[in-house]
């Protein structure tokens, strides 16, 4: 078998294994195949390569944010504290997390690239009117060493979706809340 067609293969196992794993990346079935995966790579030192330029990134495997609650429907809950550093209020607001994606941009300054961590989420505290919002935790990221990329957290922004009733979002998040806060 050529390399691939063995890449292909094994990327297909990588899915499988997610999907039975509810995306779990701590399974060790998970993280063999992962390991596998990695060690077919043939990209000589792939934090300098171009390949990581301008590239929308989806995440595939389950969100890892710190304290979340797997729901009966496989999305994962987060308070907004939690998901977003407790940049935004109300810290405690109940969401589930609908996707997450991360861009990541060449810079111009050296190897530096974005690496935000964009966050589509619904609101489903019973406390709350249901509505949708875009958590951005914006980052930038460069070579530590050949392997690996040392990411910085900058800032982030919350705004509604499109669509979103903009009265009960200022209502629930304040007049300046989507605008861009900085890490403390």
């Amino acid at each position: 078998m050529n390399d691939t067609a063995t890449i292909l293969e094994t990327k297909i196992a990588l899915r499988e294994a997610l999907k039975t794993y509810d995306g779990d990346v701590k399974q060790q079935n998970v993280k063999e195949k992962i390991d596998q995966l990695s060690q077919l790579n043939p990209i000589v030192d792939p934090t300098h390569n171009s390949l990581l330029e301008s590239q929308d990134w989806l995440l595939i495997s389950a969100p890892s944010f710190p304290q979340g609650e797997k729901l009966s429907n496989g999305k994962y809950a987060y308070t907004l504290g939690r998901l977003a550093f407790n940049m935004f209020e109300p810290t405690n607001l109940k969401l589930v997390i609908d996707s997450v994606r991360q861009p990541v941009v060449l810079l111009g300054e050296g190897e530096k690239r974005s690496h935000d961590i964009v966050v589509e989420f619904s609101i489903i505290d019973e406390l709350f009117p249901p509505l949708k919002g875009i958590v951005r935790n914006l980052g930038v990221c460069y070579p530590a060493d050949n392997n690996t990329l040392q990411v910085e957290f900058t800032g982030g922004t919350l705004a509604p979706q499109k669509g979103e009733n903009l009265s009960i979002w200022k209502d629930i998040f304040g007049q300046d809340k989507s605008s861009k806060k900085s890490l403390k």
